[in-house]
């Protein structure tokens, strides 16, 4: 004879097993109509990877890096110095004759790798560079 403990072991066992079968049987639709939330069950789930930052009032800002300079007024740079510091990246470039990561740029003109996205991005669609691979593995070169 069964112990109690036993039984309702199995009753749950079947009880589960028969869940599960309606809900295989079930449409999407239908299961997100039983939870009350409808249509919201269906949206996709929000993508893998690192959750973004909350921004707005109140919230604190990173301080500055040290080693990256800073005009004066922390203006926007004028498109000459943009220009003289693509014109810069061009002769480094040169001078390295071959592939060559934004970090050893940076490293080669003594700047932070974000001072370098703009000139670089200007060099790209003017055709002055060529890339090869995508995002941080990217790789410049002279065409």
């Amino acid at each position: 004879m069964p112990t109690i403990q036993q039984a309702i072991q199995r009753a749950a066992s079947r009880f589960a097993f028969e869940v599960v079968e309606i809900l295989r049987a079930a449409t999407l639709a239908e299961i997100a109509a039983l939870t009350g939330k409808g249509v919201e069950l269906l949206a996709p789930a929000p993508p893998a990877g690192r959750p973004r930052r909350a921004t707005g009032k109140g919230m604190a800002r990173r301080p500055a890096r040290s080693n990256r300079r800073r005009r004066r007024g922390g203006g926007k740079r004028t498109a000459l110095e943009v220009a003289r510091l693509a014109d810069r990246v061009v002769e480094y470039l040169k001078a390295a004759r071959g592939e060559v990561a934004v970090s050893t740029i940076a490293e080669g003109l003594k700047l932070d790798t974000a001072e370098l996205a703009l000139p670089l991005s200007r060099l790209r669609q003017a055709g002055r560079v060529k890339t090869r691979g995508h995002r941080r593995s990217m790789v410049y070169r002279l065409p």
